[in-house]
């Protein structure tokens, strides 16, 4: 199996003045994230054209992920899965998502995945716009591991969000939930 890791950083209000986002890619960073549950439009732009500008400076590629919010509630002090939901997509990451392929982004992560069904939706979606990128599964709920070998041939890339697993499952579960999403990876063509 040929798994390529990267290490990826979000930006955002702490990270976004170049110099930070260059100390950033020496220090290793290959892959740039934005978090669409957070920010406004122009700030995402801005982190967009800085991330490219210090990456030009510095002759190396740093893809950027859009990562949509989906349907989150807040919970607390935290958040989690709107259970009420019918759709994994917004209306706000429909529109999150025309922005983000105005500018460019090369992947989209697709929060609170259920099963492969919610990745074909988000690629007719980018069809209608014009431009499909690949697209990350973000692996969050137990439905997703239910379904886990059907979202792995679907998707071009997992994302497992443990935290958010961790809400949904018991601890002992998680670990079993991680060995069959390495099961799939493992008997799977996955590039």
């Amino acid at each position: 199996m040929d798994i390529k890791t990267q290490i990826v950083a979000t930006i955002g209000p702490a990270t976004k003045d170049k110099e930070m986002i260059k100390s950033m890619i020496e220090s290793g960073m290959r892959v740039a994230r934005l978090n669409f549950s957070w920010g406004t439009y122009d700030e995402h732009k801005s982190y967009i054209e800085n991330v490219r500008s210090v990456a030009s400076e510095l002759g190396v590629s740093i893809p950027i992920i859009q990562d949509l919010s989906g349907p989150r509630i807040q919970k607390g002090d935290g958040h989690g899965f709107d259970q009420a939901s019918i759709s994994p997509l917004t209306e706000k990451d429909l529109e999150d998502l025309a922005f983000g392929i105005k500018q460019g982004v090369e992947y989209v992560a697709l929060s609170y995945v259920g099963d492969a069904s919610h990745i074909k939706l988000l690629r007719s979606h980018m069809e209608k716009l014009g431009k499909v990128v690949p697209i990350i599964a973000k692996i969050e709920r137990a439905q997703a591991l239910e379904n886990i070998d059907a979202i792995v041939d679907e998707a071009q890339a997992i994302m497992v969000a443990r935290g958010d697993l961790g809400v949904e499952l018991p601890f002992v579960q998680l670990a079993f939930g991680y060995q069959r999403s390495r099961e799939s990876l493992e008997g799977n063509k996955y590039k």
